[in-house]
């Protein structure tokens, strides 16, 4: 089964700038359109006002390789490396990188549990603990 979702990329800027939504809402074709242009799965665009904080989240799949863990690592590389959206900010906010990290996404996707009434998703990370384990349905 192909995935869309293997990375992301989670980017936080603080800015100076008066009210930020309008710019952002203006901002946000621009940054959608460079997403897809680019083949990414999603991107968010987040503001938090109260403490002056803008954020991007991008996702991305792993390319298609017969080793998942190498498929995963040139993932990674290209996602942390490829042009930040963040280049798409307005100028006038005065934005200010202040967080910057790509990771894996390790969820655990649970079909066979949601049917048999179970969570639809685990995240084997954290906490540790062992994966449900759902009989096949009847």
């Amino acid at each position: 089964m192909a995935t869309t979702h293997d990375v992301n990329r989670l980017e936080r800027w603080t800015y100076r700038g008066g009210d930020a939504a309008p710019a952002l809402a203006a901002a946000w074709p621009a940054v959608r359109a460079d997403a897809e242009a680019r083949g990414l799965a999603s991107v968010w665009l987040m503001f938090q006002p109260e403490e002056r904080q803008i954020g991007m989240l991008t996702v991305a799949a792993r390319p298609a390789d017969d080793d998942p863990a190498e498929a995963t690592s040139h993932a990674l590389t290209w996602l942390e490396r490829t042009e930040s959206p963040g280049r798409l900010l307005p100028g006038g906010l005065g934005a200010e990188k202040v967080f910057d990290r790509t990771s894996m996404i390790l969820t655990t996707w649970l079909p066979q549990s949601r049917r048999a009434g179970g969570d639809p998703a685990g995240f084997p990370v954290s906490p540790p603990m062992p994966l449900p384990q759902v009989p096949p349905p009847a």
